[in-house]
């Protein structure tokens, strides 16, 4: 229970503090029984937020837009749990475990993704490099005064989080 929170929960817990007018300490306990007992960053975690989409087609049909905002909307709680408690940036180890264990189960597309984004070096794209790091550079580059960014994607926000870590 005393494991340290990460930078993403701890301002998540003062947010919804000041957002609550709740002390932080309060809904900071309460978060760490949450995680404890669900294991926002643990594997199984992982996988039960994978499968809910897959649950709530039966109530959605996720081929257009209205409902899939509103499928999404009725399990966001699920996955901002799982992305906040994620540790930024991931550590090298968690990357060779995965290869790993995509190695044991030939999951040959994402060996070779894994491949493809850690082997090929920088590229350049019209003066644009790739990647999470360049595109944020890019964005904050373009941007002449403060700017307020909105990250609505169903990926781990990686650009927002290098355009903040820019930015503090």
């Amino acid at each position: 229970m005393d494991a340290k929170l990460n930078e993403v929960e701890t301002d998540f817990i003062e947010f919804m503090a000041a957002r609550r007018n709740k002390p932080a300490a309060e809904l900071e306990e309460v978060f760490r029984r949450t995680k404890a007992r669900f294991g926002f960053s643990g594997p199984g975690y992982a996988k039960l937020t994978g499968q809910i989409p897959h649950l709530y087609r039966i109530m959605y049909d996720t081929t257009t837009e209205e409902d899939t905002v509103k499928c999404y909307r009725s399990h966001e709680l699920l996955h901002l749990f799982a992305y906040i408690s994620y540790s930024y940036p991931k550590l090298k180890s968690s990357y060779l475990r995965e290869l790993r264990r995509d190695l044991k189960n030939r999951q040959w597309r994402n060996i070779h993704n894994f491949v493809r984004r850690k082997l090929a070096g920088r590229k350049k794209q019209k003066g644009i490099y790739l990647g999470p790091e360049g595109i944020a550079n890019f964005l904050t580059d373009a941007v002449n005064e403060t700017a307020i960014v909105v990250d609505y994607g169903s990926g781990l926000a990686y650009i927002s989080y290098e355009i903040a870590k820019a930015n503090t």
